[in-house]
């Protein structure tokens, strides 16, 4: 059980104790996993029979960790779903076909809508490119084109204060034609300094060196939050992916956005943890020091 009281969708019942698994946790756990990741007659999480048997006493390190990453902090706290999504988009961007559908299946699990996870590929699509997006419609085609935009799924229950919001990254440019006007540079210039506090190199380079190419990836940009997920997604799928890859400058453009949104730094912290699920501390450290100039004030 969670030192914190609070019950996680992923808790089977593990005696942390024992660096072993009783019969009862190991069925336990094993039916777990094939509720919440498995479809029909696909095997789609192989990992945890091969953890269980060569290294019991890690997976189950692995496991105490991520029940205690959604643990809320004064009150602060991620709905328990909101990491699947994240890793929605950060499994497209690996092309893993089966982690793609394992947690599609987990997300509806968990009440997601279609609708909802439709918008976690919207997201995710502007840093997977075909590449990744060809990863998804690999297994998740067939079971999305199954699942009945009308079906009973409840949606998550998200923060009070976040919502959709299809506006929440337009600058105010003119998206009905690819011409860069002075008036679209300037907004873009605006938005940055805004958001970021600084307008980047890159913005006047590609607005006077390829302005319509700039323009129109803009315009992917802004389109990218859909009518179902929460605009506050946006900036953690992104601060998902980059602390994972370690790339600091992204890091800290995500935090200003996420900041900038209305998300709490608790918030942004559990997303860090949940991207060091890969790398650890060499994730998180990258991450920290990138995010300084963001995380004082950031209540």
């Amino acid at each position: 059980m969670s030192s914190h009281g609070s019950r996680s969708f992923l808790e089977t019942g593990l005696d942390w104790t024992s660096e072993g698994f009783s019969e009862d946790e190991k069925q336990g756990l094993l039916a777990w996993y094939e509720e919440n990741h498995e479809g029909q007659d696909t095997s789609l999480s192989n990992f945890p029979k091969f953890w269980i048997e060569h290294d019991p006493g890690g997976f189950k390190r692995y496991r105490r960790h991520m029940i205690e990453i959604d643990q809320p902090r004064d009150g602060v706290v991620l709905p328990q779903a909101a990491h699947l999504l994240m890793y929605l988009g950060l499994y497209t961007v690996f092309a893993n076909e089966k982690g793609i559908l394992y947690l599609v299946i987990n997300a509806r699990q968990m009440g997601a809508t279609r609708a909802e996870v439709i918008d976690a590929f919207r997201m995710s699509a502007l840093a997977a490119g075909p590449f990744g997006i060809n990863a998804a419609a690999d297994l998740a085609d067939d079971y999305l084109r199954a699942w009945p935009e009308d079906s009973d799924e409840p949606g998550i229950t998200w923060p009070a204060d976040w919502a959709p919001d299809e506006d929440a990254l337009k600058a105010g440019i003119d998206h009905s034609t690819n011409e860069m006007s002075d008036a679209d540079l300037e907004a873009i210039r605006g938005w940055y300094k805004k958001v970021h506090g600084e307008v980047p190199a890159f913005v006047d380079f590609l607005g006077e060196a390829h302005p319509a190419a700039f323009k129109t990836q803009r315009i992917r940009f802004e389109s990218s939050v859909g009518p179902a997920l929460p605009a506050q997604m946006m900036p953690l799928t992104q601060l998902v992916l980059a602390a994972q890859r370690q790339w600091p400058t992204s890091i800290l453009r995500a935090g200003h956005l996420a900041r900038y949104l209305g998300v709490r730094r608790h918030q942004a912290v559990e997303t860090l943890f949940w991207a060091g699920v890969y790398a650890g501390e060499a994730t998180m450290e990258v991450a920290i020091d990138a995010l300084q100039p963001v995380l004082d004030g950031w209540e």
